[in-house]
């Protein structure tokens, strides 16, 4: 019986040791304050929360910053978020910007080579590249482009089976984290955008875009859903039709989002009871689903079923 016991005690503070050896570190990645500039930045900026690509040849140069969050939804390092927004702001106030905010979903982070960074990477180069060219054919300046990486600790295991069983802790903190910083965050690269726009109207071409992946969406939605809620209301006039709605940003981007319907219904229900938009008024939100993606098809429907 004392040997089952002792056996039993073994086993047990074994599966703690593996799996305490199998948790994401939950840590700041980014932590020099320099910006580094390199055409490969991949390798030789890891440790860099402001990095500049330069690349030798086609110009699809961009600015990338990293604004990194703790479980809690709480900046990992406030000196981390106001030197990158510092250094946006300073390139605003020479040129118009084209910032993309992206918030990584589950199993990600910030962690240098993480697969989310490099598709952002690849995007920035893509749409730089894109305006590059739009303003040598229309015969204006061109806008820099602007990439700012939101990240937080997507998933808590590495271990390989054992991490799909955070679907449940990783979604509960993807709202926590929606609910904290990332509003201070958004709300104050809104207002770099609308600073821009007094100062240079009418010819303001400063754009904000806020995209959320997987869990990053419920990040994003979480964050967004009370303001954006408030700004569809206090456009209703005597007829409902005062002014045209105003989003956040330019436009909120969610791709393959993992939350609940529920959560989206409220905003649904005030969008269409509108009915009707004043011919100028431009899409606030895009949501996107591919049949394709096995995280929404298969892990969410599986994780809220248990």
């Amino acid at each position: 019986m004392m040997h089952a016991k002792l056996l039993c005690s073994i086993v047990k503070w074994l599966l703690v040791g593996i799996l305490m050896a199998g948790c994401a570190p939950h840590r700041l990645y980014r932590t020099n304050p320099e910006l580094c500039t390199s055409s490969n930045p991949e390798q030789d900026c890891q440790e860099y929360f402001l990095q500049e690509y330069t690349p030798a040849e086609i110009d699809e140069s961009y600015l990338l910053g990293f604004i990194e969050f703790d479980d809690q939804g709480q900046l990992h390092w406030r000196g981390q978020m106001n030197s990158v927004l510092d250094k946006i702001g300073e390139a605003a106030a020479s040129q118009d910007l084209l910032m993309i905010a992206f918030v990584h979903g589950w199993k990600h982070s910030a962690a240098p080579m993480d697969g989310n960074i490099e598709t952002l990477r690849h995007n920035l180069r893509a749409l730089s590249a894109l305006e590059s060219e739009l303003s040598r054919r229309e015969g204006r300046a061109e806008r820099k482009v602007v990439g700012v990486y939101l990240g937080w600790r997507g998933g808590s295991i590495t271990l390989p089976v054992v991490k799909e069983l955070t679907f449940w802790d990783r979604k509960n903190t993807a709202h926590k984290v929606g609910y904290g910083g990332v509003i201070e965050v958004l709300a104050k690269l809104e207002e770099i955008k609308k600073i821009k726009a007094s100062i240079d109207a009418p010819d303001r071409m400063t754009r904000l875009v806020v995209i959320g992946h997987s869990f990053g969406g419920a990040v994003v939605y979480s964050a967004l859903a009370q303001i954006m809620m408030n700004r569809f209301a206090t456009t209703q006039g005597p007829v409902g039709l005062a002014t045209t709605v105003e989003g956040f940003g330019d436009l909120v981007v969610l791709v393959n989002p993992a939350f609940e319907a529920l959560r989206f219904s409220t905003l649904s229900d005030v969008a269409n009871e509108r009915r009707s938009y004043f011919q100028a008024q431009l899409p606030v939100m895009a949501v996107l689903t591919s049949e394709a993606d096995d995280a929404t098809k298969r892990a969410f429907p599986l994780g809220r079923f248990f």
